[in-house]
């Protein structure tokens, strides 16, 4: 074998396994970012979910302050109790608004959060969703069908729609699906954050 022949192959061999460590050094690199960032954005969307959870029993609360509902567009005909009263209506609105921003923001990150997590990934928004629109359509349901009449059907559908825009148990239908939204986005993100602490 000759030294040119010997040259070459030794050049070849080491090209070769250069190659090799700066493929396996980029590919444990992309790793580490994706997880990373998968990692961040899990922390992200748990502490929406938190901050969430923490909304809705504002959004709920039977009590009002003097001037909310205040914002609420009147009509010229209003009689002083009427507005009153549509006024009062208008609080559980007036309180989702104010929190309108944070949550069109978290929604924008649910595809986001599903492209990573896959289509379970979904369902804590799903059930975040799901309260929320139940509430407002609540909320709506009460201001169109205000006054109600005298019917025994209407007072039933009222005390339905109250009990999804008032909170008055710890743990009513609504806040339990918003807590079981929460619980079931802590079993998908917890581990990964856990794992991401120990690095």
């Amino acid at each position: 074998m000759q030294i040119g022949s010997v040259t070459d192959w030794l050049q070849t061999t080491i090209f070769g396994a250069s190659a090799l460590a700066a493929y396996w050094g980029l590919s444990a690199w992309k790793q580490e970012a994706v997880g990373r960032r998968k990692a961040e954005l899990a922390e992200d969307i748990l502490a929406r979910f938190y901050e969430a959870r923490d909304i809705f029993p504002v959004l709920r609360s039977p009590f009002s302050s003097p001037g909310e509902g205040a914002t609420r567009q009147k009509n010229d005909d209003e009689t002083e109790d009427l507005a009153r009263h549509l006024d009062l209506l208008y609080v559980p609105f007036e309180r989702y608004n104010y929190h309108r921003e944070f949550f069109a923001q978290l929604q924008s990150k649910r595809y986001r959060f599903r492209a990573y997590f896959g289509e379970q990934a979904d369902e804590p928004f799903v059930k975040l969703n799901k309260a929320l629109n139940e509430f407002l359509v609540a909320a709506r349901m009460r201001i169109v069908t205000y006054p109600p009449n005298e019917a025994v059907a209407d007072f039933e559908r009222k005390r339905e729609y109250d009990a999804k825009v008032w909170q008055h148990e710890e743990n009513d239908a609504l806040q339990t699906l918003v807590v079981q939204a929460v619980e079931e986005l802590e079993k998908i993100c917890k581990p990964l954050l856990s794992d991401s602490s120990k690095n």
